[in-house]
């Protein structure tokens, strides 16, 4: 917080602040950049853990989601593409497939989208199943738990 107080004091060019914290404790320094300098401070912070009287005071505030949410945020697309999938018997859903396809239709790292479905085979929201490809050969592939989906406010039948 010292930093900025002496940033502001000696560069008076500087009108807009970004700071990223969701600390309460720096309210009085929002405050003083806003009320006694006249300058734009914009708060960063985690949704749900960034502190209501340091949103108060702030000109702007823009909440990021924490990783966990943003893994969640997947299980939904995972689970549209599993509906897709389960009425076209020609695609072959596998663990790597499914991530490529998710993370190609939804435009985002194929890293959060296998985290979020590890996540979900382990919680039995999904499972692994062999399926016949050839004569006598089969695969595995995934599965959708609708009953365990329908709990979890994931899908409607």
């Amino acid at each position: 917080m010292d930093h900025i107080y002496q940033v502001s004091a000696e560069d008076h060019e500087v009108g807009t602040y970004i700071i990223f914290t969701g600390d309460g404790h720096f309210q009085s320094v929002v405050k003083y950049l806003i009320q006694k300098l006249g300058k734009k401070v914009i708060i960063y912070g985690v949704t749900n853990a960034t502190s209501n009287r340091l949103k108060d005071v702030a000109t702007e505030v823009c909440e990021i989601p924490a990783p966990e949410e943003v893994i969640h945020s997947r299980y939904q697309m995972i689970v549209d593409n599993l509906a897709y999938v389960f009425d076209h018997e020609n695609i072959i859903p596998s663990f790597k497939s499914t991530v490529a396809a998710v993370a190609r239709r939804n435009e985002m790292p194929e890293d959060e989208v296998a985290i979020a479905l590890q996540e979900m085979l382990e919680k039995g929201l999904l499972y692994r199943k062999e399926r016949r490809v050839e004569f006598n050969r089969t695969v595995k592939v995934l599965a959708a738990n609708w009953d365990a989906l329908i709990d979890a406010g994931l899908w409607q039948p």
